[in-house]
């Protein structure tokens, strides 16, 4: 812990020191006005196709848990690291003042030891990972603004606000990744396949979803006195997703799937939203008293509020909020272990030192349970054409039914915007938990420090 910690002091020392190596005296302010790549199909430019490209690189160093080894099957207690967190491209454009089409495309979490070839071993692992669509999507306009219609791999998620979170935006590093229930079980990196409705009636902003989740494989039928707890199943049903918001102050643009994650000062925006995610018969767990299996829906509940205040236009100073409680249920004691861009992820550990965690920087994540989550920070004054600082802090807790005890998660950090989101580098730390694989308690906590390099055109 000690060692991470040291490491993200010494890179925020670093950004402060590089920052201040040019006084804002030396030259005239840098224009960080942007303009959109954007080409025009007809001469008033109703008719259009835009370009969007983003990069994240992290540069990570882990304190990892207990019984991690490496891929050269040497144990390890730490380990430094760099790969491509999110490296897209989207682009989006009318024909028509009735029809969009959206297409976004790229590779995430690509690392030296990970992220490659589909299947691949050996010496193509970690190398020529595969560019995916993340939204393929098609919307009609019924009622300009009220009432727009679509189809496709989508993102018009519940069951909060962060479920379809812009990942150019992050207030914080990034989302805290329960905000995504199913990611990478029967979705596509946060996407199913299926039909949505979207709109904005005054100051009531919403979004609902009909979808047929990915089949995973598997069947419940195969399990057996051993898979007591809930698992993941084939399964032929469609479900469902929405949330819903009210804007009490400024009204935010609903032409896109995403939400921002901080508009910046730009807006003054407080909003109150719930929302859900059902999936019926999604999950299956072996019942000890009736002998067999039975079939679990996937229900997931959530209400947030989001809270951005300006609070000097002339120096762009902003406070923000953001608070979340989740109620998600799985089926019976159904608790996965997820983490980031993790290294050590597949390794066999020494069975005997191992937690319930798991390996590298894994943590209980997504389950049946309640979540609570908060982040705020505030957005300092502009320094001359050096950009603005935006420190932060956020912090998770977890009350899983599989755990005898609470976990939680802490982060702290700061963004330098050197062009608001469009050129940022964020230093971050953040603490896990560790729960114990005999107790099923938390025992303690393991840190990791991030440096985050991001560039969107």
């Amino acid at each position: 812990m000690k060692k991470a910690f040291t490491f993200f002091v010494s890179a925020l020392a670093s950004a402060a020191w590089l920052n201040a190596q040019t006084p804002a005296t030396d030259k005239p302010a840098e224009d960080h006005s942007y303009k959109p790549i954007l080409f025009k199909l007809n001469e008033d430019g109703s008719k259009y196709f835009r370009f969007m490209f983003w990069n994240q690189t992290w540069l990570k160093f882990t304190q990892t848990n207990p019984g991690t080894l490496d891929y050269d099957g040497e144990t390890v207690n730490n380990t430094a690291s760099i790969g491509l967190r999110r490296t897209r491209v989207l682009f989006y454009g009318q024909v028509s003042s009735r029809f969009m089409l959206l297409m976004h495309l790229g590779i995430n979490n690509q690392t030296y030891t990970n992220g490659g070839l589909t299947g691949a071993t050996g010496n193509n692992r970690a190398k020529k990972p595969q560019l995916f669509f993340h939204d393929v999507l098609t919307e009609y306009t019924i009622v300009k603004n009220k009432l727009h219609i679509g189809a496709g791999l989508h993102y018009y998620n519940g069951p909060s606000r962060q479920s379809s979170n812009s990942t150019i935006s992050f207030f914080a590093i990034d989302a805290p990744i329960f905000n995504w229930p199913e990611i990478e079980t029967n979705d596509q990196f946060a996407r199913q396949m299926g039909l949505y409705a979207k709109g904005q009636l005054g100051r009531f902003d919403y979004r609902v979803s009909f979808n047929q989740p990915f089949d995973i494989g598997g069947s419940y039928k195969a399990l057996d006195s051993t898979k007591i707890y809930a698992t993941e199943i084939a399964h032929r049903t469609w479900g469902s997703q929405g949330y819903f918001n009210w804007q009490f102050k400024d009204r935010e643009s609903n032409f896109l799937p995403f939400f921002a994650g901080t508009h910046l000062g730009a807006k003054e925006v407080f909003n109150i939203g719930i929302g859900y995610y059902y999936h019926p018969q999604a999950t299956a767990h072996f019942d000890t008293t009736a002998g067999q299996p039975v079939r679990d829906d996937i229900m997931h509940l959530a209400a947030d509020v989001f809270w951005e205040k300006p609070v000097n236009k002339e120096k762009n100073t902003m406070f923000h909020l953001y608070a979340t409680v989740y109620r998600t249920n799985f089926g019976p004691g159904y608790l996965r272990n997820v983490g980031i861009m993790n290294v050590s992820a597949g390794v066999p550990g020494n069975s005997s030192q191992l937690t319930f965690s798991g390996t590298g920087n894994a943590e209980p994540l997504i389950g049946t349970g309640t979540i609570l989550y908060a982040e705020t920070g505030f957005l300092l004054p502009k320094m001359g054409n050096r950009g603005q600082l935006m420190p932060y802090v956020t912090y998770t807790y977890n009350q899983f039914d599989r755990l005898n005890s609470s976990t939680d998660h802490f982060n702290v950090g700061v963004n330098y915007l050197l062009n608001g989101n469009n050129a940022k580098i964020t230093a971050h730390y953040s603490m896990r938990s560790i729960v114990s694989n005999t107790t099923l308690e938390k025992t303690g906590m393991r840190g990791e420090a991030v440096v985050q390099f991001q560039i969107m055109l």
